[in-house]
């Protein structure tokens, strides 16, 4: 009877075939894991589009007798790459300009089509003071205290998040995984004297007290979402460090390891490709 790749294909696998799963073919069969992606998706594609969805720009409009496309130039990297227009600049003096044409109509102006929310996260409405969720005046989620349209300040606001927990999530990630690594795999007193100690004296710190003391001494000039990022990133790290070296220390001295070790997988290839 065969088994395995054989009895899917039909033809015998080679002595070297990888009978185990892929790690993408183990996380298609959760469909917890499945349903978080598409949510994580969703969250992204809403953040990336932001502009579209939520702006007091216009996605088109005819302008002085020439087409343009305002909302779609502040999407990543148009953003960085194309030059204000004549709209731009008239939206920035007056950022109602155009949701007050049925009363002030302007002969300059002919087709506009504004986003589903047509405020900015910025743009403030003293008439829509603490103003209720309301379609009709196209306020699904309200507005604060300020008059700011609530959906577009989400929206906005999930592009810092999202960019803030991806950074600095990466970078633990990496400081982590390879100074664990080198921990549990190199063993001896890289990992009592260098590595663990090294551990602890980072989990010391605070990340919060840490990153007030790098605001105190930073020059202003660099002091940005980056930089609180990169801090969060590199103290952040620790967590995931002893896990990665508990699990090195576990698995370096099984069959597995001696097995591509034996057959000719060097340390680096070991701990990386095999643990």
């Amino acid at each position: 009877m065969k088994i395995g790749a054989e009895a899917r294909t039909g033809a015998p696998r080679s002595l070297g075939g990888d009978a185990t799963p892929t790690l993408w073919a183990r996380f298609r069969r959760s469909k917890g894991a499945m349903a978080g992606l598409a949510f994580v998706g969703f969250l992204l594609a809403a953040a990336y589009f932001a502009p579209l969805i939520a702006n007091n720009e216009p996605l088109v409009i005819r302008y002085e007798g020439r087409w343009s496309f305002p909302a779609f130039r502040e999407l990543p990297p148009l953003n960085h790459l194309l030059p204000k227009d004549a709209v731009d600049l008239r939206l920035a003096a007056d950022p109602d300009w155009l949701l007050d044409l049925p009363s002030k109509p302007d002969p300059r102006v002919g087709f506009f089509l504004l986003p589903p929310v047509p405020y900015s996260p910025y743009q403030t409405r003293l008439r829509d003071v603490n103003r209720g969720p309301s379609l009709s005046r196209r306020h699904p989620f309200g507005c604060d205290d300020s008059g700011r349209d609530v959906c577009a300040r989400m929206l906005y606001g999930a592009r810092v998040s999202l960019l803030v927990g991806f950074l600095a999530v990466g970078v633990a990630l990496l400081i982590g995984v390879a100074v664990g690594a080198l921990g549990g795999y190199a063993g001896g007193w890289v990992d009592a004297v260098v590595v663990s100690r090294l551990i602890e004296v980072m989990m010391c710190f605070p990340t919060f007290f840490l990153l007030l003391a790098v605001v105190a001494v930073m020059d202003p000039r660099y002091l940005n979402a980056w930089t609180v990022m990169l801090v969060i990133g590199l103290t952040s790290w620790p967590a995931l460090a002893r896990y990665t070296r508990a699990e090195f220390l576990r698995l370096k001295d099984s069959d597995m390891t001696a097995s591509a070790l034996a057959a000719g997988a060097g340390p680096v290839r070991v701990a990386f490709r095999h643990l």
